[in-house]
């Protein structure tokens, strides 16, 4: 055989390895293309998870702010009806120190006190205007207790309540935004039931579990001292809050002073500077969580001789006295020493006087309300210096069928399995408590404030690494970083 003829008998070979060759590189495209559709419907997917999960964190960070806001209005509210309290008690000692002088102007001698005496006259002749703010602050007093307090409960309430229902409806919003016109994605929230705020962060503290929202810190405010150790250090319940705004108080802040005379009805005790003065007591008590009082005192001690021994003591005699309650059954009487001011143990008959005479006016006030805070199990978790986190989980599906794989080709690394076809995404996020830096952008001087549900600084996160309780779809997320059908998981 000739060598032309066995070239020509070799012809075309080269054409079949060729044909091969293409079919693998077409397949080998085929697959890559496939591959591709599936990452990006991963990706996609993902993204839309971390979106869903980020806004159900908003939400939730909301919730707590909310919370916050309304706290401190319902505990300026609490607090602005001790004003009242305090107010009613300063205006009766003011009317009573225009009685006396119009009543018994020897009462207060003006010779012995001519210190007393502007006093004396801008009561005597605003008497007419302190009965007309009275009245004022009687009429205003029903709409401010019960009116404003009645609305933040239930905004409060409602928000809490409805928040899970919310959140849900929001997060299945973002997932569709994320598909509009592109088939449909399920939001599963049944991961998410169990850390919702009012589930693990918030308690509803009502009637005498309301003491219950006392520091943790161990440390206490000293209403004597008039100051709180660390504002930001504190773990905040509603009394203790009530009690700092009324520190900060000024109307409501110890009231005293104290006014020698320049006679003395022992003249023996002249030369020894021992002369008759005079002294005033008042402040303001929160005596229960329902119940505010407020005193006024004005005593006039004189040096009175005690026969048949040449010695002489300082007698009371009760000049001014004017007491207010905020309970709605003013009965309760307090002679407890330090309270007032001291006003009970400094000007006694003055004080026991106002108890039995004056009785109290009364602001009705039906006490402290009702209000949402961290619960006392969402502290105790947390370790000292640090806040209590909320963590959820929230997995996304979408059927196989309609990702970009299935239209590019039926996805021919779905093609294998059986059973349905669904890609499912899973992501984190969660809340957590942080004051943020101040204005000049330094370090925030507060690092150590412990979450509490009167600042409003709860933000939102997004934990990018997958965590659910313990199910296989996370493992293979987390161990593959890949979407895959259901039927493909173990």
């Amino acid at each position: 055989m000739t060598a032309g003829a066995r070239t020509a008998g070799q012809r075309g070979q080269a054409l079949v390895f060729g044909l091969f060759v293409l079919i693998v590189c077409v397949a080998a495209m085929y697959l890559m293309l496939d591959a591709g559709a599936m990452v990006m419907s991963k990706v996609r997917l993902v993204n839309t998870a971390d979106a869903t999960a980020y806004s159900g964190a908003v939400m939730d960070a909301r919730l707590m702010n909310f919370i916050a806001y309304t706290n401190r209005a319902m505990a300026a509210n609490t607090a602005s009806i001790g004003e009242e309290v305090s107010l009613k008690s300063w205006l009766g000692y003011a009317s009573g120190v225009g009685t006396a002088a119009i009543r018994d102007p020897g009462l207060l001698n003006p010779a012995k006190y001519p210190a007393f005496d502007p006093l004396r006259a801008i009561s005597k002749s605003s008497k007419t205007a302190i009965a007309d703010l009275q009245k004022v602050m009687d009429k205003t007093e029903k709409a401010q207790e019960t009116t404003v307090r009645t609305i933040l409960n239930a905004a409060s309430d409602v928000a809490v309540l409805a928040e899970p229902i919310e959140r849900s409806k929001v997060m299945q919003e973002v997932a569709d935004a994320n598909y509009r016109n592109d088939g449909t994605v399920k939001v599963n929230s049944a991961l998410t039931v169990l850390s919702l705020p009012s589930t693990t962060l918030l308690h509803h503290y009502t009637g005498k579990d309301r003491t219950g929202a006392q520091p943790y810190s161990g440390e206490t405010f000293d209403p004597a001292q008039e100051k709180m150790r660390s504002f930001t250090n504190f773990q905040f319940g509603m009394p203790t809050y009530v009690d700092h705004l009324v520190a900060r108080a000024a109307l409501l802040r110890a009231r005293s002073w104290f006014m020698p005379a320049l006679l003395s009805a022992c003249p023996q005790y002249e030369a020894m500077g021992l002369l008759d003065f005079m002294v005033r007591r008042g402040g303001l008590q929160r005596l229960s969580l329902d119940e505010w009082r407020s005193a006024d005192t004005l005593g006039d001690f004189s040096w009175v001789p005690a026969p048949p021994t040449p010695l002489c003591f300082p007698f009371e005699f009760p000049a001014v006295h004017a007491l207010s309650d905020s309970a709605k059954v003013p009965t309760r009487t307090d002679f407890t020493s330090n309270h007032y001011n001291y006003a009970p143990s400094m000007t006694p008959l003055t004080y026991a006087l106002g108890e039995l005479v004056d009785g109290n006016t009364s602001t009705h006030y039906s006490g402290l309300p009702d209000y949402w805070d961290l619960s006392l199990a969402a502290r105790h978790r947390a370790p000292r210096g640090h806040n209590p986190e909320t963590d959820f989980t929230v997995a996304l599906s979408r059927p196989f069928s309609q990702t970009l794989a299935a239209r590019i080709g039926g996805g021919a690394l779905g093609m294998a399995s059986a059973g349905p076809k669904t890609i499912v995404a899973v992501s984190s996020a969660g809340i957590f408590y942080r004051r943020p830096p101040d204005g000049s952008g330094q370090a925030a001087p507060h690092l150590g404030e412990l979450a509490n549900a009167f600042n409003p600084y709860w933000q939102a996160t997004l934990d990018r690494t997958p965590h659910g309780p313990g199910s296989a779809l996370t493992l293979v997320q987390a161990s593959m970083g890949v979407i895959m059908p259901e039927s493909w998981l173990p």
